[in-house]
């Protein structure tokens, strides 16, 4: 595990602010090679943004489908019951 998993995980969770500074304090406790901690907080905060985003966008695309799912059932049903 890095330090940009552990800020990803806190940025993501539902007590994200405590959870960064949680963070923020283990870091600090560990030696961490190659990456600064803030280029590690940053980049998590980032990622969770764009997840969640994504997520938004999955979502709204999913609900769009099911919607149009239904209707052209409604009409399949209706140009069932037409006269001919």
């Amino acid at each position: 595990m890095n330090a940009f998993e552990i800020y990803l995980g806190a940025f993501r969770s539902r007590e994200a602010t405590k959870n960064v500074r949680e963070a923020d304090g283990t870091l600090d406790s560990m030696k961490a090679l190659h990456l600064a901690k803030e280029s590690s907080g940053k980049s998590g905060e980032i990622l969770s943004e764009l997840l969640h985003i994504f997520y938004k966008l999955y979502k709204d695309f999913m609900s769009s489908i099911y919607f149009l799912t239904f209707l052209s059932s409604i009409l399949i049903v209706a140009g069932d019951r037409m006269p001919s």
